[in-house]
């Protein structure tokens, strides 16, 4: 009967084994924590665009709420070192207020050629029937070359 020196010998397999597995194991639970992150931000932007959205209702100018949005996102120790962009797009029925986020990035995510950024946009009715909100010489051209476009 033969002997083998690697007979009854498992050791080595079981860190052969590890060694194999462990990268992949990292690589997932870091692809994982980098989910979380983009979708906390995800959430946060859509809370700051409602805040927004209502400071925009109580009257406050845009540069105000550009602050105010810019402070949001201060608050949490995460988000402090990210620039916040906030954007209106303004047309005769409706504005909408857009805030574009990057995420923060785990250090073991900077192979990504491209990073991640969120965006939430929240479009507001402007009341039509109100004096203040009467349409100018300009918007009404502008909404004359827009109709005339679309047939």
């Amino acid at each position: 009967m033969k002997r083998y020196l690697w007979e009854g010998c498992d050791a080595g397999q079981a860190l052969l084994e590890l060694v194999v597995v462990m990268p992949l194991l990292l690589v997932l639970l870091v692809g994982i924590m980098q989910l979380a992150l983009v979708c906390r931000t995800n959430l946060m932007a859509h809370m700051a665009v409602r805040h927004a959205v209502e400071m925009h209702w109580q009257g406050r100018t845009k540069k105000q709420i550009q602050a105010e949005i810019a402070r949001y996102f201060q608050r949490y120790p995460v988000m402090q070192a990210q620039e916040v962009c906030v954007q209106w797009k303004s047309t005769f029925f409706d504005e909408t207020i857009e805030i574009s986020i990057d995420p923060p990035l785990l250090p073991g995510t900077a192979w990504l050629k491209k990073k991640p950024t969120v965006t939430a946009s929240l479009t507001v009715a402007r009341e039509i029937f109100s004096l203040n909100r009467l349409p100018t010489a300009n918007d009404i051209r502008s909404f004359k070359r827009k109709l005339n476009e679309s047939r």
